[in-house]
């Protein structure tokens, strides 16, 4: 009800861009009212959906819009991401973009430090740089991205803050649901964290100092090919874990 409020206040005239795939659409759809609609997702229901979609090292798909079929070559690898690019689209149709920079406007875009940034070379363990900040969804959709770049994935994680009082919980089950992912090895940052590392169990350890955990990883890694995927709290300042890796000579 309260994201419905920016539906329920928008000018007569404005667009409300909705995301048919959240099951609060239909609320979203009525609060809108007569306005003009635009939804995005990947059910028949939305006006702008990814098909066809590939994902690797970078991601390939069919964007099917009202006006046009947009083939889209997209600089990321997780189903996430190409839910982004459908939003971005749908936004961008909205505002009367034509289809075909919307398609290069998708190819050429490069996420920002710490937004799933990858470090490294083939033959050579990579870091995915991704700690600009965390929650228990981000977590799971950059565990699913990065295993499209290596099969083999580590992740290094700091607390994630703002969770409430189940927060304690909330970290025990992602590292039940990364165990599930098929994470081979976790790094915990942080009191909070260290409840993550309790649900991941065997492969996991946790720390209170980033040298010390950074000094794991680089000890335990060896001659690996995994991507290391990095993320935490932007309070947690994860980028120096980033950093100590990046300085490996193993690395890159």
């Amino acid at each position: 009800e309260a994201k419905g409020e920016m539906f329920s206040n928008l000018a007569d005239d404005g667009c409300a861009v909705i995301n048919a795939d959240d099951q609060f659409a239909h609320l979203w759809r009525s609060l809108a009212s007569e306005r003009r609609q635009l939804a995005f997702g990947s059910n028949e229901q939305a006006d702008v959906r990814a098909i066809d979609v590939h994902l690797g090292s970078t991601s390939t798909f069919t964007l099917l819009s009202p006006s046009a079929s947009i083939p889209v070559t997209l600089r990321r690898s997780g189903m996430h991401d190409v839910r982004n690019a459908a939003a971005a689209a749908a936004a961008a149709l909205a505002l009367g973009v034509a289809a075909d920079e919307i398609c290069v406007g998708l190819a050429e875009f490069t996420p920002p430090p710490g937004r799933l940034a990858v470090t490294g070379e083939e033959g050579k363990w990579v870091v995915v740089d991704d700690s600009y900040n965390a929650n228990p969804s981000s977590l799971l959709a950059g565990v699913e991205a990065v295993s499209h770049i290596r099969p083999e994935v580590w992740v290094v994680l700091g607390d994630m803050a703002e969770l409430g009082i189940d927060s304690d919980a909330l970290h025990f089950e992602c590292g039940l649901q990364m165990k599930r992912a098929n994470v081979i090895r976790l790094f915990t940052l942080g009191p909070r964290a260290r409840h993550c590392a309790l649900g991941f169990g065997d492969g996991a350890e946790a720390f209170d100092d980033v040298d010390a955990l950074a000094s794991a990883v680089l000890s335990d890694i060896g001659s690996t090919q995994a991507a290391v995927l990095i993320k935490g709290s932007r309070r947690m300042r994860m980028e120096r874990v980033v950093q100590a890796l990046q300085e490996a000579p193993s690395c890159c």
